[in-house]
């Protein structure tokens, strides 16, 4: 909750969810999905940085289920925008992450690779995944933004690992 980070400035969270207009949930990026979440039914809205291992562990899930207990939010009345991240077959992994998504059911999420042990992961398909197991509708969710790795004009780790330049996304509560 926004509140309780500000109570501890560096607090570092994969997920903020928040409910006052006067704050601004906001998450930085590089190859992971900046996912930002509004409720249209309980005003409140969740910033997520979904990364591989935030997917593993459903932050998607885990965030929404706080937003619907802490502030009555409605996932069927959410909208959803999955941010610029590492997409198809340019995210290369290895089999910690194949394992990680098999044990979450994001196998969708994976392409197979011509090396073994390994897959292409799809932070964007694990995300919609995740948003759609927590209750949000097909057509509420975003998922148009381009490929970090591919398009140099996005802050990607994978293909500049030396670049410390990250994205920032942030959402506001609708009022």
């Amino acid at each position: 909750m926004a509140s309780e980070c500000d109570a501890i400035p560096e607090l570092e969270a994969d997920a903020i969810i928040n409910d006052d207009p006067h704050l601004v949930p906001i998450i930085s990026t590089a190859d992971c999905a900046p996912l930002l979440i509004a409720c249209l039914a309980s005003r409140s809205c969740a910033a997520i940085h979904a990364g591989w291992r935030g997917a593993a562990q459903d932050i998607v899930g885990v965030a929404v289920h706080r937003m619907v207990v802490q502030f009555g939010a409605v996932p069927s009345r959410m909208v959803a925008a999955i941010g610029p991240c590492a997409r198809g077959e340019r995210y290369e992994v290895g089999v910690d992450v194949v394992e990680a998504f098999h044990a979450q059911g994001l196998a969708d999420a994976l392409l197979p690779s011509r090396l073994p042990g390994k897959a292409f992961a799809d932070c964007s398909v694990a995300a919609r995944i995740l948003l759609l197991r927590a209750g949000m509708l097909p057509m509420a969710i975003d998922d148009t933004a381009p490929c970090t790795i591919a398009d140099v004009r996005f802050a990607s780790h994978r293909r500049e690992p030396q670049n410390t330049v990250r994205m920032l996304a942030g959402i506001a509560v609708p009022r």
